[in-house]
């Protein structure tokens, strides 16, 4: 079944979908610049919080896809992609102009997701998310887990580590790190 009208809030859907050549520039996207043969995408589709005892109405969703067991040859030098997904958010906006009046229209968010190993640069899986909103474009690159002997310096721990990058409509660039670094038992935050 693919609509469960159990659920206490929300409306979703789950479907599975095989790209295959009849699905053009998505399978050569696929095959050619990713270099994977795994093309199996599950869908998921929230369409906001419904009453069951009136008619849908979608005043937000969220449609994702992941690629369920992803395996890539290495497109860089040491670089594969273990896993990778793709997110839209739709959602009803008010806002007002700068004349002072009011307006509305449909908001449009989308972000690209997922992990890859780049050897020997880092020793596990980096996490990455690529996100467009109203114009803003972010970036944030992640290590899940303590990175011990970093650099292959001995002794030296850096844990998590997170690379946040945004640039926004005025061509504005903010990094921000946050990592927590020990040598030798010595912790720096």
């Amino acid at each position: 079944m693919l609509v469960d009208p159990k659920k206490p809030i929300g409306f979703t859907i789950d479907t599975d979908v095989t790209f295959t050549p009849d699905h053009g520039h998505i399978y050569q996207v696929l095959t050619t610049f990713l270099k994977t043969t795994q093309l199996d995408l599950h869908l998921t589709c929230s369409l906001g919080i419904q009453d069951w005892h009136k008619p849908l109405s979608v005043s937000s969703f969220e449609l994702e896809g992941i690629f369920t067991e992803f395996k890539t040859e290495p497109i860089l030098s040491g670089m594969s992609i273990t896993s990778i997904g793709a997110r839209l958010t739709g959602f009803h906006s008010i806002t007002y102009g700068q004349d002072g009046r009011l307006s509305q229209g449909n908001v449009y968010d989308y972000s690209l997701f997922g992990t890859l190993i780049w050897q020997p640069h880092f020793p596990q899986e980096v996490s990455f998310q690529i996100s467009e909103s109203s114009g803003d474009v972010s970036l944030a690159l992640g290590l899940k887990e303590e990175w011990v002997h970093a650099f292959g310096v001995s002794g030296l721990t850096v844990s998590p580590i997170l690379l946040l990058a945004d640039v926004n409509n005025s061509c504005v660039l903010g990094i921000a790190a946050r990592p927590t670094i020990s040598l030798n038992h010595f912790r720096y935050a």
